[in-house]
């Protein structure tokens, strides 16, 4: 961030968010070589996004600056639980930056050798940790987090010894498959355990709504639905205002741009299904899955293996047996392809075209895509730019 920009965020900061950023933060690590467990909260737009921004820029300078500092080596680590959130802030997921296996629970493995002494090399000079959203970071993965870093400091300090400041607000969503962070397991060894919650982290809370400071009423609304128990009549009406029903004249029209809510995975299916049933036949199409065995086995043993794969894409990776697609109605991608590119599980986009390059084939070759936020894609776009042709826009 340039130096005028980074002035000029510093600047916008109301009183909570100067007491935390210069006195809470940034004084304790210029007067201080202790660690810094705290955890800044606050219900929606009172600029928690804001003061990591500011932060992350003040404590990258701080050291950098320090005699003898190599401003190239790590010092400050942005990390969050999702691929969407990390894009957010310009970090990476947890997963990815602490080496944390996908799908296969949190149980903590010691890193191999080479593994190790190339993590040790890149957080040699880790000082601080920024973790974003953290109420869906559960207890397992958050003790995950304390033993990965102390593998890497080889230290038994709690995480290493390295300072972790927390964002988000655990009004939010709860973490997936796991506990809140601040619980203590009830059964198991790690019932008898410490809770690095409970017993290190101090609490900032902002109460200032910086994003609809122009809206009151609205504001107070949020606050409202955010604690769930307080919400007036008037709440009420201003939110059912908001509820575009299927006797609607105008809903049929829009079915296909109409955000929907769906509390299973198999309700949200039927609904997608439903809407590209509508669609003319050549708008849409389906690829079909190609799955191969790879090793010496076998036919009659591939055969079996290849029975066995579920279709189910919740246990296959999010990946579609049959992947229905359809030029018009929005998509979402459901992997990380490029955390840093924005290509996350999430990222909204809609379908432009299909490619057959191969002229005798029915199956498509190239699926293309324009992402709703055009800052993503960047360097996928630079990656392939082999493919485009004259008639295929370059966003």
């Amino acid at each position: 961030m340039p130096d005028s920009n980074y002035r000029t965020l510093v600047q916008s900061l109301n009183e909570k968010q100067e007491i935390f950023f210069f006195y809470n933060i940034l004084n304790h690590f210029k007067t201080s070589d202790t660690p810094l467990y705290t955890f800044l909260t606050g219900g929606a737009g009172v600029g928690k996004s804001v003061l990591l921004r500011c932060l992350y820029q003040a404590l990258v300078k701080f050291f950098n600056h320090k005699v003898g500092e190599n401003p190239d080596n790590l010092k400050v680590l942005l990390c969050a639980p999702t691929g969407k959130a990390a894009h957010n802030i310009g970090g990476n997921t947890i997963h990815s930056a602490f080496g944390i296996p996908v799908g296969r629970g949190f149980s903590f493995k010691p890193l191999d050798m080479h593994q190790l002494d190339s993590m040790r090399c890149k957080f040699f000079h880790l000082k601080i940790v920024f973790i974003d959203e953290i109420s869906m970071v559960g207890q397992k993965m958050f003790n995950f987090i304390n033993l990965r870093l102390q593998e890497l400091k080889g230290c038994c300090k709690p995480f290493g010894g390295v300072s972790v400041i927390a964002f988000g607000d655990l009004y939010q969503l709860k973490p997936v498959m796991d506990s809140w962070i601040f619980t203590v397991p009830r059964i198991g060894i790690e019932c008898i355990g410490a809770n690095l919650w409970q017993d290190h982290f101090t609490i900032f809370e902002l109460e200032e709504i910086m994003r609809q400071k122009d809206d009151v009423a609205f504001a107070q609304l949020l606050n409202r639905l955010r604690e769930g128990n307080h919400l007036v009549p008037q709440d009420i009406e201003v939110l059912q205002s908001r509820l575009l029903t299927a006797s609607n004249e105008s809903y049929a029209h829009n079915l296909n741009l109409i955000p929907h809510l769906f509390t299973t995975r198999s309700e949200c299916d039927l609904h997608n299904f439903h809407v590209l049933e509508n669609l003319p036949e050549t708008m849409k199409t389906i690829v079909n899955s190609i799955d191969t065995v790879s090793g010496d086995v076998s036919c009659s043993l591939k055969e079996k293996i290849l029975s066995k794969v579920p279709d189910d894409a919740g246990k296959t990776m999010e990946l579609q047996r049959n992947l229905h697609l359809a030029i018009g109605p929005p998509f979402e991608l459901c992997l990380n392809v490029s955390v840093e590119d924005g290509l996350t599980n999430g990222a909204s986009c809609s379908i432009k075209m299909f490619d057959y390059r191969v002229s005798s084939s029915e199956r498509v070759s190239i699926v293309w895509v324009e992402l709703e936020n055009a800052s993503s894609g960047c360097q996928w776009r630079q990656k392939y730019s082999n493919l485009y042709k004259a008639n295929i826009p370059r966003s």
